[in-house]
């Protein structure tokens, strides 16, 4: 047996076993291990199903620990279904159990096993206890809380970005405060030391950027470390960053003290967090200040709350001058914050034509994480096919592997856009259930062993869809990059003026650069008549097909890297001259 095929079997041993435990008793362990598997499994309803019993079985039996474990199996799985806002509920359902962290044996949580011991080790908050009333009070619940609010259609901007600052005093209050150190060498002209600290040196958005920016960096201007935090997943990119990087240290496994030791031993000039509150990030670590300027750049779409964090890079479109969203940083506005370094993406070829000309209809779609898929932009893509009866639109997430939960999705989509669009009409229900097209991520069903669509599987499927349709209020960022290298038009939705939200407008960024600003909509009406407009204009999409790869190629990969390290060179230099005219 291959390996995929013995864990296979060992698994449904392991089922088979907790549901004999089942029928004799509604064990909390027994409901707990069904849930993990049926989550592992990518079943999420079914695993919901039986969280949803452990936490009832854990707390009748008064074990606040076990609840907690069977709470975040819960909320984990309710994101898998892209379910933001019932994940959020059940946060808040959780930490106003007031959990003591002492009493949770085991959690799985999302953090590196270092944070999560500083955190647990962190004096309590006299009156709020460990778990506290609020998610962001809980060192347990608070990275994944804040990560997901930015989800969230329902939360205002501005209540998603205090929750952040809030997080970010209590933090402070925690740890204690920090001194700033000094460097020695106060050479206005000399090469400036600069650490990248990440958790994403891998396969991920934010390695699509740094891979670019590492590859233009001016040596004679900067000398550049790369601190990984986790050695979870390491691949060929990891390879590729660590020859393009002047130092590599790993850092993982490290408590944050020891983290802020290394970097200051090796004199960090300036030191650039790329995760934020994203999992596997180190923000204890960045609160302790372990260089004389502080960073947070690409991997996060919100202030990170510390307050010691000097600056926070990004551009004029996602966050315009005029915006008054909330900061702890100072932002830093360049003429872009992002490029896109896939090289293995050009070897995929652009279809010939878009799908319109061989069907006679448009195919809109999106492979956003599903997470993304909020209310709000669901009933606006509701609307887009109730405008276009004869249209489709294609999806791809790993829950359409399994038909429950396709359906759920299925049911839920249908549910928001007949609400959205004011209509009962049980018949037109039924024609835009048609219109909705599912793949899912993993390639065929052989042993059930769930290996991902090879990328360039998944980068060819661009071709089966005439026009990417952005969510939000998360964008897209490597899909939106994807598909416009792919010949693929992406319509969007921005936040402007003094309303700007930045997680709202990076798809934005990315059009304006390419020469679509067209594409960017300001509301449902304007979103609907674009998609509208483009499915009536063949000749348009045969025109972008051909020349968008083109225009990305100028852009993403050739011009944005080098031009946009430029600017964040003389961003550095600008900022260690404040910091030597401040400390003099």
């Amino acid at each position: 047996w291959s390996s995929a095929q013995s864990a296979q079997r060992l698994q449904q041993r392991e089922l088979k076993l907790y549901e004999a435990t089942l029928k004799s008793d509604e064990s909390v362990l027994a409901l707990q291990a069904m849930g993990d598997i049926c989550e592992r499994e990518k079943r999420c309803t079914l695993a919901i199903q039986y969280y949803q019993r452990a936490v009832a079985a854990a707390l009748s039996a008064g074990d606040l620990g076990r609840a907690t474990t069977a709470w975040k199996g819960w909320q984990q799985a309710l994101g898998f279904l892209g379910e933001s806002e019932q994940a959020l509920k059940v946060m808040e359902e959780a930490a106003a159990a007031t959990v003591d962290l002492k009493a949770v044996p085991d959690l799985h949580v999302s953090r590196p096993p270092p944070a999560t011991a500083y955190w647990e080790r962190a004096d309590r908050m006299d009156k709020h206890g460990a778990g506290g009333t609020s998610p962001v009070e809980s060192p347990f619940w608070a990275p994944a809380y804040l990560m997901v609010l930015n989800y969230s259609s329902s939360r205002s901007r501005d209540a998603v970005s205090q929750a952040h600052l809030e997080w970010g005093k209590l933090l402070r209050r925690r740890i204690g405060p920090c001194e700033r150190p000094l460097t020695q060498n106060r050479d206005r002209s000399r090469v400036l030391k600069v650490g990248y600290m990440s958790g994403d040196f891998y396969s991920h958005v934010v390695a699509d950027t740094i891979e670019g920016i590492l590859r233009a960096h001016n040596r004679d201007c900067v000398h550049i470390t790369c601190y990984q935090l986790t050695t979870r997943k390491q691949d060929a990119t990891t390879e590729r960053l660590r020859t393009l990087a002047d130092a590599w240290v790993s850092v993982a496994g490290l408590e944050a003290s020891d983290v802020v030791a290394k970097i200051r031993a090796d004199a960090m000039d300036i030191c650039v967090d790329l995760g934020g509150h994203t999992d596997g990030s180190r923000l204890d670590v960045m609160a302790m200040r372990p260089a004389p300027i502080l960073a947070t750049w690409i991997g996060y779409p919100n202030t990170t709350g510390v307050d010691c964090i000097d600056y926070r890079i990004t551009d004029g479109q996602c966050d315009p001058p005029e915006s008054t969203q909330m900061y702890s940083e100072k932002l830093v506005r360049l003429s872009t914050f992002i490029s896109f370094w896939k090289p293995e993406l050009l070897n995929v070829p652009v279809g010939a034509s878009p799908p319109i000309t061989a069907k006679g209809h448009i195919t809109f779609g999106t492979f956003n994480n599903i997470i993304k898929h909020s209310e709000a932009s669901q009933g606006c893509w509701g609307k887009v096919l109730l405008a276009l009866p004869t249209s489709t639109l294609l999806m791809k997430a790993e829950i359409f592997e399994h038909d429950a939960d396709r359906q759920y999705w299925e049911d839920r989509f249908i549910e928001i856009a007949m609400k959205t669009s004011g209509s009962c009409n049980f018949e037109r229900a039924g024609k835009l259930r048609k219109q909705l097209s599912f793949i899912s991520r993993f390639k065929g069903r052989p042993n059930n062993t769930h290996a991902y669509i090879p990328y360039a599987d998944h980068v060819a499927m661009y071709n089966d869809m005439d026009v990417m349709v952005d969510s939000w209020p998360y964008s897209g960022t490597t899909t939106t990059a994807e598909a416009l290298l792919m010949g693929v038009p992406v319509v969007t939705m921005a936040l402007t003026g003094v309303a700007a939200c930045h997680s709202h407008n990076v798809s934005a960024s990315l059009l304006e650069q390419v020469g679509l600003g067209e594409l960017v909509a300001t509301s449902d009406e304007e979103f609907v008549q674009i998609c509208v407009d483009l499915s009536k204009n063949p000749d348009r999409l045969q025109h972008m097909k051909a020349t968008l790869r083109d225009k990305c190629l100028n852009s993403f990969i050739k011009q944005v890297p080098d031009a946009l390290c430029r600017e964040v060179e003389e961003a550095y230099r600008s900022w260690w001259h404040k910091y030597l005219d401040d400390t003099a």
